[in-house]
């Protein structure tokens, strides 16, 4: 069963510097592609989703990062 937007509270948009703060390692991102393969995606699961990523902080070198699933390489970081 596909989860549907409407399921996710609403909340106003926010800075990627004020996101940056604020995610955390272990965070899920759900993401919604526009490409035809997101297109693809979305039609077959009958989801507003077509990706989904993990959060892993590195603070010791600054940068917050997400991967995602990769039928090419298993797991990628997100661009």
């Amino acid at each position: 069963m596909a989860i549907s937007v409407k399921t996710f509270p609403k909340g106003q948009p926010v800075s990627y510097d004020t996101f940056r703060q604020q995610i955390q390692t272990g965070d899920i991102m759900l993401c919604s592609g526009s490409g035809w393969f997101s297109k693809m995606i979305q039609g077959s699961t009958e989801s507003v989703w077509s990706h989904v990523g993990f959060v892993m902080r590195l603070d010791a070198i600054d940068p917050s990062w997400c991967w995602k699933a990769s039928s090419r390489w298993g797991c990628a970081p997100c661009h």
